[in-house]
């Protein structure tokens, strides 16, 4: 994976302290991410745009619920898109750490790709999401292949899209707020489903962190931890 270090270093140190600790974690987390798969599948298809990393944490509902703060997070991580790859896995990994600054004890259900939790539970709420973020960006070219009498759309990872399913007829404004707030439902019930996973139910109603807590412990708390143990 080849990408201009000093030019991203550079960007990154322009965001206030909470965005740079986040963003330096997401670059580690990617880098490990890379480090334990094939490099064909991290190949980088975008720029990094680590200024989006900022309005992300922005829209998080620090404070209120646990599942709703990691969700939140998860979400909106995803629909920057800051990453060049892996914006997935990666917000994944935040919402592991965003519990984490709350319940010092907290042991996340495994999430790896090539193990049997990812196939039954975690692999369809990505699924889910990526067609969620499909839909917000494309629902008046949707909108035009259904009024042809096209029914099924298919992404380039070969995920499918029944446009029946969703509605599209708004304006394209007005989709992109419909469904961020339809992605930030989706992954809060994601967040839930991972607390109710670990047995431990009473973490559903208890509160999640501020963002000075959660950047507080990304950034002293994780000082040795090895991110490839999460891929």
């Amino acid at each position: 994976m080849e990408y201009d270090r000093d030019w991203l270093r550079d960007r990154i140190t322009e965001l206030p302290r909470a965005g740079q600790v986040v963003a330096f974690r997401l670059v580690e987390l990617l880098e490990a991410a890379v480090d334990v798969r094939d490099d064909d599948e991290f190949r980088l298809y975008k720029d990094f745009e680590p200024e989006k990393i900022r309005q992300a944490l922005d829209h998080v509902s620090w404070g209120t619920p646990l599942p709703e703060v990691a969700g939140d997070l998860m979400s909106n991580l995803i629909l920057r898109h800051s990453l060049p790859n892996a914006n997935h896995r990666t917000a994944i990994a935040m919402l592991q750490f965003c519990i984490e600054s709350v319940v010092a004890d907290f042991e996340m259900p495994r999430t790896h790709l090539d193990d049997d939790t990812w196939k039954e539970w975690v692999d369809p709420y990505i699924v889910d999401s990526k067609r969620l973020i499909t839909v917000r960006r494309n629902n008046v070219r949707f909108q035009r292949l259904e009024d042809l009498g096209v029914d099924l759309v298919e992404r380039k990872d070969g995920i499918r899209i029944r446009l029946t399913d969703f509605e599209l007829d708004m304006h394209w404004q007005e989709a992109l707020s419909t469904y961020a707030s339809r992605h930030e439902e989706h992954c809060t019930a994601f967040a839930r489903s991972v607390l109710e996973q670990t047995d431990r139910p009473e973490l559903v109603e208890r509160s999640g962190p501020t963002k000075r807590e959660f950047v507080d412990y990304l950034e002293t708390g994780l000082v040795e931890r090895d991110f490839r143990e999460l891929f």
